[in-house]
């Protein structure tokens, strides 16, 4: 008696035994209890591998997982996480805003009620716009050097729209 891959639940199984003279059939039943199967494997359907952004701008999380043991109770959670800013949030699909400038490998885990999990990361690049704005005279704090320390002090103004037609073209 073998059963099909994951399958659980009672069975019967009838045997006979005979003199020739008188049968006795009997019925033993055969309980397969199920047991966890691991979820997985994880699918992250966004954000594509090494796509690049720039922060502030909202990353679409999406992704998915199966687990045979669903249709026995199981339930599965989500858990989105950053190697630079930690959990991003816990649905199969979410929006994350902010995520600071730099290379992140963004990690999608799915979680069963037993404690099994499963992964999947894809690589991400999030340009820190702020810091690719011209600052000066080729320093970096809008001063002539590194922290201010030498050359004079430059200062930039930034105007955001929405702006109005002057007609001048």
């Amino acid at each position: 008696l073998t059963p099909d891959a994951n399958w659980s639940g009672t069975e019967n199984i009838s045997l006979g035994a005979g003199d020739g003279l008188y049968d006795v059939p009997v019925n033993v039943p055969v309980t397969v209890t199920p047991v966890n199967d691991a979820p997985g494997p994880v699918t992250i359907m966004s954000p594509s591998e090494d796509i690049v952004i720039d922060n502030g701008t909202y990353l679409n999380l999406s992704g998915a997982c199966s687990d045979p043991d669903v249709p026995y109770g199981d339930v599965l959670s989500y858990r989105w996480t950053s190697n630079i800013s930690g959990e991003l949030g816990q649905a199969d699909r979410l929006s994350y805003g902010c995520l600071p400038g730099g290379h992140h490998r963004v990690t999608l885990t799915a979680t069963d009620n037993a404690s099994a999990s499963a992964s999947s990361s894809v690589g991400i690049r999030v340009r820190d716009v702020a810091s690719d704005l011209p600052n000066g005279t080729g320093g970096t704090n809008g001063t002539g050097g590194p922290n201010g320390t030498d050359g004079p002090e430059a200062t930039m103004n930034l105007t955001y729209g929405p702006f109005e037609d002057d007609g001048g073209g």
